[in-house]
């Protein structure tokens, strides 16, 4: 099963048609800007990590998942400067606390 992150890469324009079992096409709006694309990497939870995901680390710190043009790679931004490459060890630390367009701090 498909989610909206999973087919952004093919979005055009702002509604996507989500097909369900039936087979029945069901227009959704989306915003654009609040779809990130799927890293390919987990957490220690096994959750799936997204581009604008909230990652905190096993000293509490918390960093953005970010796509870095530059490095054609996704890399976490901490304290808004520091930056470290999401690679496959985030699954041995990281942990999802939400994402930035939660509305919420975290």
């Amino acid at each position: 099963q498909k989610t909206a992150y999973e087919i952004a890469s093919c979005l055009v324009g702002s509604e996507m048609c989500i097909r369900d079992r039936t087979g029945e096409c069901k227009l959704i709006g989306v915003n654009p800007n609040t779809v990130g694309l799927f890293s390919g990497k987990r957490d220690v939870r096994n959750g799936r990590i997204f581009e604008g995901d909230k990652l905190s680390d096993d000293g509490g710190n918390i960093g953005t998942v970010e796509w870095n043009d530059e490095d054609c790679s996704f890399v976490i931004v901490f304290a808004g400067v520091e930056t470290a490459p999401l690679d496959s060890s985030v699954s041995d630390w990281g942990v999802v606390m939400g994402n930035i367009y939660d509305g919420e701090e975290v």
